[in-house]
């Protein structure tokens, strides 16, 4: 047998063997490769993690600066507004259209308008920041008073939420279009069946629960005003007279209005009277008691 160098015929022995030990070379490059994208990957991995850190903290640094935040769209712009001027375009704004109480210029910690003046008269945005988030909340609860005056004031979002709004409008416009009740809430689009009634809800008239009554006794010597005044209450009504003692359940019913006493059966409200009368007179009597006593004295 010849080599393969000079023409003659190659053996299949020696064939499969080429083939064997180019497998083999290959087996070793892949595994190299994959010893290095491995390597590779746990590089990766460290570097992926802080870098979605770094990303969530420069999205809420975003959210923090944009809280506080307002944009007020189509107030009228001078061509030599002066920093002075646009303030007291915002105060007056705040204070008398969007009628927010004892509104101060220590509640602004900036104003500015945004982007480069146009050729074309046309007013910029103004972008506010406030020192409370309280107050911002105050300004867009008022927003309702710039109804049909072409002015609009609305809150400031981060770069990436402002992007996925702008994303989301032709999806809310479709919904709507198909008479669904949708809007955007933050950076999702909420989507309802029917509008939600927005009047307020009056508060239906209660009905206390029925609360036993304790049963009230008035006897014939009772010197409780209460028992009384009860005794009055129920005579005056005229109710009938069925027993020696005066009741009433729980269900408010009257059992009786009388009373017993030595000289027979008395109407309460004659009783009740004797009683009072009696009481007077024996008040009376120690007030008199009492002055003669600091007289002798």
């Amino acid at each position: 047998m010849g080599t393969p160098g000079q023409g003659e015929p190659v053996s299949m022995e020696s064939l499969f063997k080429e083939i064997r030990e180019m497998r083999t070379a290959m087996d070793q490059n892949d595994a190299e490769h994959s010893n290095k994208l491995d390597s590779i990957q746990k590089t990766i991995d460290p570097m992926s993690q802080q870098l979605e850190k770094h990303s969530t903290a420069i999205s809420y640094l975003n959210y923090d600066s944009s809280r506080k935040n307002l944009l007020i769209f189509n107030l009228t712009e001078q061509q030599d507004e002066t920093l002075n001027v646009l303030i007291g375009k915002v105060l007056d704004l705040f204070t008398r259209g969007l009628r927010v109480s004892n509104f101060t210029i220590q509640e602004i910690d900036s104003v500015k308008r945004l982007g480069p003046k146009s050729s074309v008269h046309r007013a910029r945005p103004i972008m506010v920041k406030l020192v409370s988030q309280f107050r911002k909340s105050e300004i867009l609860k008022n927003v309702k008073y710039l109804k049909n005056s072409g002015l609009s004031v609305q809150p400031d979002y981060p770069p990436e939420v402002r992007e996925k709004r702008k994303q989301l409008v032709n999806e809310m416009k479709t919904l709507r279009s198909q008479g669904k009740y949708a809007y955007i809430k933050y950076d999702k689009l909420v989507v309802l069946d029917k509008i939600p009634d927005r009047n307020p809800l009056k508060r239906l008239p209660s009905h206390s629960p029925e609360v036993p009554v304790k049963k009230a006794y008035v006897g014939v010597a009772s010197s409780n005003p209460v028992d009384f005044d009860l005794a009055n209450l129920f005579s005056s009504q005229g109710l009938p007279a069925s027993q020696d003692i005066m009741m009433m359940d729980s269900s408010g019913e009257i059992n009786n209005a009388v009373a017993q006493t030595d000289m027979g059966t008395v109407p309460t409200n004659e009783l009740v009277a004797k009683e009072k009368v009696g009481s007077s007179q024996q008040h009376q009597t120690s007030i008199t008691q009492y002055i003669d006593v600091q007289k002798n004295g």
